[in-house]
């Protein structure tokens, strides 16, 4: 994994996704993921 300090908001994203009551939905993450620009494989 490569970080760059560009895709520190992505992080920040996902931490408060999964820091809630319950783990996000597969459509949570993928819209997270869109907003920068990825794609799950």
């Amino acid at each position: 994994m490569i970080h760059s300090p560009a895709m520190d908001a992505y992080f920040a994203g996902l931490h408060d996704l999964w820091n809630r009551g319950q783990p996000p939905s597969a459509d949570e993450e993928r819209a997270l993921m869109s907003r920068f620009g990825m794609e799950p494989a």
